[in-house]
C-alpha cells in the first residue's frame, strides 16, 4: 500500500494550499490553508462543516451541500519539520475544495474571485500555447503571471468596495489585508460567524 504524499501547492508568493496525494490516488487539500487562502481564520471551515453536528447545519453549509458539497473529512497526519511529533491536518477532496472555492467566489469573496480570476488567466494561456504549439511558461512564469493577475484583480475588488464606505466604516474595513495576518482570536466569535454563514 502506497504511503501519504504531502506537498504545497504554491500559486504564487503567499498565495497557497497544503496538498496530499492519498493511496487512493486522490488529492486532498488542508482546510487550514483553504481559510486563510479565502480571508478567514485558519480553523473558519473545520467548525463550519464540523462532522458530528447535531443541530441545523449553518445556512452557508447547507447551500455548500445544495451545490454537491460532501463535507467528507480525512484526517491526515501529518510529521512537524524539525521535532518527532507529528500533527492532523483535516482535509477535503479536490471536489469540494473547488465547490468552496466557487461558493465564496459567487458571494462575492475578493480572494476567491482573484484566486478563479488569475487562474483562468493561467489556463487560458497554457491552452492557447499549446493549441499553437508553442512551448508552456516555466512555472516560475506562471507563478508570476498569477501572482500579477491575483494581485490586480484584488487591486479591482479593494477599489470597488472603497466606493461603498460610508462615515466610520474604517472601524471595521482595514485598509491593508495580508493573508498572513490573522487579527487575534478574541476579537471575533468565529463559531458564531460560521453559524451565521
Amino acid at each position: 500500500m502506497k504511503a501519504t504524499k504531502q506537498a504545497t501547492v504554491q500559486f504564487s508568493d503567499g498565495v497557497l494550499v497544503d496538498a496530499f496525494l492519498m493511496a487512493n490516488d486522490s488529492f486532498r487539500y488542508g482546510l487550514t490553508y483553504i481559510s486563510v487562502l479565502l480571508g478567514f481564520a485558519p480553523n473558519y471551515y473545520r467548525r463550519l462543516i464540523k462532522p458530528g453536528r447535531t443541530k441545523k447545519p449553518p445556512k452557508k453549509l447547507e447551500a455548500l451541500l445544495k451545490r454537491g458539497f460532501t463535507a467528507y473529512q480525512i484526517d491526515v497526519k501529518t510529521p512537524c519539520k524539525g521535532q518527532s511529533s507529528s500533527s492532523i491536518a483535516h482535509t477535503v477532496s479536490y471536489e469540494d475544495f473547488c465547490l468552496i472555492v466557487e461558493h465564496e467566489a459567487s458571494l462575492g469573496n475578493p480572494q476567491a474571485i482573484a484566486l478563479l480570476a488569475a487562474s483562468f488567466r493561467e489556463v487560458l494561456r497554457s491552452r492557447t500555447q499549446v493549441a499553437f504549439g508553442l512551448p508552456e511558461d516555466s512555472l516560475t512564469e506562471k507563478q508570476k503571471a498569477f501572482q500579477e493577475a491575483y494581485e490586480e484583480c484584488l487591486a479591482e475588488n479593494r477599489a470597488d468596495l472603497e466606493t461603498l464606505i460610508l462615515p466610520g466604516d474604517e472601524l471595521y474595513y482595514p485598509k491593508q489585508q495580508d493573508w498572513i495576518e490573522i487579527e487575534p482570536w478574541g476579537e471575533r466569535d468565529w463559531d458564531q460567524e460560521a453559524l451565521e454563514a
